[in-house]
Order: structure tokens, then C-alpha cells, then sequence
């Protein structure tokens, strides 16, 4: 039986609490909404009144004999001058504005630096005077969930003020951090081996951590920021091998217009990590899809992955056969690693001047971080912006600059007979697992 162990770790956790474990860790800049947190796990009476500096005034201050609960969240407001671009420093008193070692932590966002980043960097509580987080839209809240310090560490995010709470033990109580130790360890009891702990920063994503192991405890590597740890009990494989079947379903019988000599290249893709983009709707084919949009030729794609294998980013590469006219298909297997479970693939739909289907980041876990036994994709038709031609044997006609990637199923020349009211598909993706732990 599985069980689930779910940890909130703040990378500025310490044994104790005083000023340093005060952090502001969500804004609103277009309410002025300020959280600040106590990061320790005791609890801390402010012995002087601690302003914020906001671009270049201050006014807002934490009061004197202010009281923080351990892991509690506190929310102010000021009175941002410029919400849209500015940056916003917590002060550890009222005295020595300009005095980089007075500031305690904040952060930049928006345009460029502005107000006291500079000062902030020269003590290196932030990453340099040109890094900036996001600028959240009206209402939205800048929110930590990586490295304090860092542009990198700032979200954009629904408000969630009060919210942040600093080391607890969210479920259940058999388990436990032991911050003593540095770095710290985290144990827990209960399900049987293997075991796999793995992170998140939304409790919706997941990597593990490590191997899995047959003990009861983890040495945690350096935590960033705003992260959830859990260990999985009688954890899931490590690796899952499977089949995927792609057929075409490109047929007369359903579209207006099918050209002869219809057929698909043959398809390439990998896994990756989740930050791992090779495509997606909305952006700038690479030059490996452009070619496989155009040709069918994958050779640049595959340097693309190669490369991404070489840094870490993507793990194994899948292909298969060419399929041709209507329920065709073509089959391949693969070991997807549960360090890289997201899968893209693609496939020009031939001839044409730069369309092609596939599927973009699509995980092989599940929101319980197993497996997912099947999966089934309708793959639409795609343009890549890199080519205007407009029908199936359009000569060369290079898209400068190339517009972004969008969908044209439903459209001319992917029209569909009138009995057909939605956008069809023009080839179907099936995924099946095919070893079982």
C-alpha cells in the first residue's frame, strides 16, 4: 500500500528565529500588498519599527512589538509609486537608508533596476542590478517559490497572502525533518521499500530526488526556495517501457481535400525534463522543426536533442516508421526515466509546405507520480510560420520572419465534409505501457 508523506521546506530555515528569518514572500504590487513570514520555526517579537524602502521612499513600516508564530505570515500595504516597475526592500530599522548592510531582503521586478537594487547587490542579496523578476498583470501576485535573492525565485501567481508558512509537517505527523543537521535529513515510517522523495514547487509537478532507497531517511540536497518534498512508499518503478502506435486518419471519407501520395514522416521526438520545450502553439519553430515541418528531415532535430541530452534536458530518443495513406500506422517502443517523464513528438503531414502534427510535454506520470498506463492523442494539423505557401504542393516560399506556430485544423485545406462540425484529426498518437513493475 502506498503512502504519501507531504514536507514544506523553506530554503532559509533555521533552528531558531530573529531577523534574519523575516522574509517577504508575496507582493501585490497594484494593491501594495506586502507578506512577510517568519521563517523560523520559534516565534519573534520585532524590537524596532522595520520600513519598506519602495523605489525611491519609504513610509510603510513592520511596527515595533510586532509578533510573528512560527512559520506565521503577516500582510502590509504600501503605497507603490510605480507598480508596473520598481522593487521593494524590507529594512531592518529606520536608520542607515542607503546602508546596504540595513537592508534584510527584497526583491526587483518590472523595467530595469531601479531604487535600492543596486545597494542590494553590493551586499549580494540579489542577483545583479539588470535581473528582474516578472511583472505580474492587475490583481496578480509576485510570489517566492525559488532561491530568495534571485529573479529566478519569483513567480507570477494568484494572491495567496498569509498563506506562506515556513517548516511544517503538512501530512502525516509520522514525518519528520531534522534541520540540526546540515544539511538536513528527512526521515519518515510507515508502506514498505522502495521508497522514492521527491520535490515540488506547486504540488502539481514532481521530480524525485535521488534513487530510490530500501531506508527510512534522506539526505536532502540544497534546497531553493519554496519547495514540498514526499516520499513515496512502495514506490513506483523507476523506469517504464512503452509502445506507441501512430496512425493516420487522414481520410477522404472525412476531409474535403486530400492530396495524392498523401503520407506522414517518419516521427521523432525524446523525454525530457519538464522545462524542456522542442515546440508548442505560440512560439518560433527551431530550425529542427522547421526542417521536419518542411522535408520530413529530422537530422537537425536530432542535434537539437543531442544537445539537450548532453546538458541534462532530454533522455532518450524515439522514432519511427513513415506511415501513408488513411489507417496506416507505425510502431516503436522506448524506456522512459522517471528523471525525464515528459514526451514530445512530431511528424510532417506530406506533402505540404511546412504542416506537421504531434504532441508537445505531455507527461507519462499521473497526479500520484505513477506511471500512466495508456494514453491516447487526436493530433490535429499544425503550420509552423516558416513557409506561406497555402496548398499541398506549394513551391518554396520562405516565411520572413517566421510567424509563430498555430493551429489550422477546421481551415482550408484541412476542411472537413459537412457532416463534420469540429476540427478533425488527422492522425491518432496511442501510448501504452507494456512492463509492468
Amino acid at each position: 500500500m502506498q503512502r504519501t508523506f507531504f514536507l514544506s521546506l523553506l530554503a532559509v530555515s533555521t533552528a531558531h528565529a530573529d531577523i534574519e528569518d523575516l522574509f517577504i514572500t508575496e507582493v501585490v504590487p497594484s494593491t501594495g500588498q506586502i507578506e512577510v513570514t517568519n521563517t523560523g520555526d520559534e516565534a519573534f517579537t520585532t524590537q524596532v519599527a522595520m520600513p519598506f524602502c519602495h523605489r525611491f521612499s519609504y513610509g510603510t513600516s513592520i511596527p515595533m512589538n510586532t509578533e510573528f508564530a512560527a512559520g506565521e505570515s503577516k500582510v502590509f500595504t504600501a503605497n507603490f509609486s510605480n507598480p508596473s516597475h520598481s522593487d521593494l526592500w524590507l529594512y531592518r530599522d529606520s536608520s542607515g537608508f542607503g546602508n546596504a548592510s540595513n537592508i534584510l531582503n527584497g526583491l526587483n521586478w518590472g523595467g530595469n533596476a531601479v531604487g535600492r537594487t543596486k545597494i542590494a547587490c553590493d551586499v549580494g542579496l540579489w542577483d545583479g542590478t539588470t535581473s528582474t523578476a516578472p511583472l505580474p498583470p492587475e490583481g496578480m501576485a509576485l510570489l517566492l517559490t525559488g532561491e530568495a535573492g534571485t529573479a529566478a525565485g519569483w513567480t507570477v501567481g494568484e494572491p495567496d497572502l498569509g498563506s506562506f508558512s515556513a517548516p511544517v509537517v503538512i501530512e502525516p505527523l509520522e514525518a519528520t525533518l531534522d534541520f540540526n543537521s546540515d544539511p538536513p535529513v528527512i526521515q519518515w515510517v510507515g508502506s514498505v521499500p522502495p521508497f522514492q522523495v521527491e520535490s515540488s514547487s506547486d504540488l502539481e509537478n514532481w521530480n524525485p530526488i535521488g534513487e530510490q532507497t530500501e531506508s527510512n531517511e534522506l539526505t536532502l540536497p540544497a534546497m531553493n526556495g519554496r519547495e514540498f518534498y514526499r516520499v513515496l512508499g512502495n514506490a513506483p518503478a523507476a523506469s517504464a517501457t512503452y509502445r506507441i502506435t501512430f496512425t493516420s486518419t487522414w481520410s477522404r471519407d472525412v476531409f474535403s481535400s486530400v492530396p495524392s501520395n498523401d503520407h506522414f514522416s517518419p516521427p521523432a521526438g525524446a523525454t525530457h525534463t519538464e522545462s524542456t520545450v522542442f515546440w508548442e502553439p505560440g512560439t518560433t519553430a527551431t530550425d529542427g522543426i522547421r526542417q521536419m515541418a518542411e522535408t520530413g528531415g529530422t537530422s537537425t532535430l536530432r542535434s537539437d536533442i543531442s544537445d539537450a541530452q548532453a546538458a541534462g534536458d532530454a533522455d532518450v530518443l524515439v522514432t519511427a516508421g513513415r506511415v501513408n495513406e488513411a489507417d496506416d500506422f507505425t510502431t516503436t517502443t522506448f524506456t522512459a526515466n522517471r528523471s525525464h517523464p515528459f514526451f514530445t513528438l512530431v511528424s510532417m503531414i506530406a506533402p505540404s509546405p511546412d504542416w506537421f502534427v504531434g504532441v508537445h510535454g505531455e507527461s507519462l506520470l499521473d497526479a500520484e507520480g505513477r506511471w500512466v498506463q495508456t494514453a491516447s492523442f487526436d493530433l490535429l494539423a499544425y503550420d509552423a510560420g516558416t513557409d506561406s505557401g497555402t496548398d499541398f504542393f506549394s513551391g518554396d516560399d520562405e516565411t520572413n520572419p517566421r510567424e509563430s506556430i498555430t493551429r489550422i485544423a477546421g481551415t482550408s485545406p484541412f476542411a472537413v465534409n459537412d457532416s463534420f462540425t469540429q476540427p478533425q484529426p488527422v492522425a491518432r498518437l496511442l501510448i501504452e505501457r507494456i512492463e509492468q513493475p
